[in-house]
């Protein structure tokens, strides 16, 4: 009876160790993903402010060529494409760091809701008497998949941050170059 006593604690010792390494081998991806949207949202504001700078003396500068007479019209009108192509760029890395909280995701047309006592918006939708009562019978399955929830819709996040900072750095540099360009023909037709 003592021995098939130690068997039971020695699994349910076994089962807390494997739970407890799975719990901290969640937290340490959702920790990696908070980083990779940190780094995607640090990125896009360097260069929103960079391009902010630059975007502002170009125009300055460029407002006599856009003003002269006897530059062809061709010229203003590329560096107006230009500037608005630039402009929807800058539009697509100020859409990186404005913040998603939504409990919704779609995925290739899929709806998927997602419900998570860890995610703050959850948190603050409920009452505060429900809040304290799920949270006292939460148990180390239920956390472990709410941490790998999180993980999963961090990653999502972090995809769809990416693929507009992509976007987004792509037809700046485009818009910019272009313009750039415009503005030294026209500056050379003087």
């Amino acid at each position: 009876m003592v021995e098939h006593a130690d068997n039971n604690a020695e699994c349910e010792n076994s089962y807390m160790k494997q739970m407890a390494n799975k719990i901290e081998n969640a937290k340490y991806n959702l920790d990696l993903m908070m980083r990779y949207r940190k780094q995607c949202d640090d990125k896009a504001n360097i260069i929103l402010a960079m391009f902010g700078v630059m975007a502002t003396a170009i125009v300055m500068m460029s407002m006599d060529t856009l003003l002269m007479d006897d530059v062809k019209t061709t010229i203003p009108m590329v560096m107006i494409v230009s500037f608005a192509v630039f402009i929807l760029g800058f539009a697509f890395l100020v859409y990186v760091v404005y913040p998603y909280m939504s409990t919704t995701w779609f995925k290739k047309g899929e709806r998927i809701e997602y419900k998570s006592i860890l995610y703050f918006q959850n948190i603050a939708e409920s009452k505060p008497e429900d809040f304290k009562e799920e949270y006292k019978n939460y148990g180390d399955e239920r956390y472990l998949d709410d941490i790998l929830g999180e993980v999963y819709f961090t990653a999502l996040a972090c995809r769809r941050k990416f693929k507009a900072f992509r976007i987004g750095l792509l037809l700046s540099v485009m818009g910019l170059g272009s313009f750039i360009i415009c503005l030294l023909i026209g500056f050379s037709t003087i």
